[in-house]
């Protein structure tokens, strides 16, 4: 993801929401989330620059160019 933004967030397995959400959850069941997420499951495509405004929301902000 470097060549494309210098930060990286954590992407969580759409399996971990229920503990992720979990406001009883121990920090060591949290902590085993952290993991790298699966190149194979990631799609990178440009998107439209409308997404860089933090005004902006909603399902446009996901569009791809040309879509």
């Amino acid at each position: 993801m470097q060549h494309s933004h210098g930060r990286m967030p954590v992407i969580l397995d759409p399996t971990s929401d229920s503990l992720c959400l979990d406001p009883g959850a121990d920090a060591a069941s949290l902590r085993a989330l952290l993991v790298p997420y699966h190149c194979e499951r990631m799609k990178a495509f440009p998107i439209n620059p409308w997404v860089s405004n933090p005004k902006h929301e909603g399902p446009r902000c996901l569009e791809a160019v040309g879509a």
